[in-house]
């Protein structure tokens, strides 16, 4: 038996927010496209990558290639800038002072649906990216 190549093939859709970097977390729209999550919003997926032109610009209303929510993938998402501490194995969800980022599901400040695993740990306010497994 021989290994098959099984390369991941993710839906692509038009974004209404500009995705600088990929790990924004999107939601669906009744219209098709896909747009910064927040707090209290179903959660459909993160794009894969950022849409920049060639000077490094972000794109307005960039087609995006999206990893959906359940796919047990592992991306680095983007943390709210003032994010609580987290440790490896804490729950993110999508912070409930900035749409489009994560933060850790404290259940007290963000307590929307927790989306993905923290891979890494995050001293509080350090912001950037964090490594994660989405749920």
């Amino acid at each position: 038996m021989g290994l098959v190549y099984d390369p991941v093939v993710f839906p692509v859709f038009k974004c209404t927010d500009n995705l600088p970097e990929g790990g924004y977390v999107l939601k669906l729209n009744s219209d098709g496209t896909v747009s910064y999550a927040a707090a209290a919003d179903e959660v459909f997926g993160v794009n894969v990558s950022g849409v920049v032109d060639f000077w490094g610009n972000p794109i307005a209303n960039p087609e995006c290639a999206v990893a959906p929510v359940g796919r047990a993938l592992f991306l680095e998402l983007q943390l709210y800038s003032s994010n609580l501490a987290i440790s490896i194995g804490d729950k993110l969800c999508v912070s409930a002072n900035q749409a489009g980022v994560v933060d850790k599901a404290d259940g007290t400040t963000n307590t929307a649906t927790p989306i993905a695993i923290a891979l890494e740990a995050k001293a509080a306010g350090a912001g950037g990216t964090i490594k994660a497994m989405l749920l």
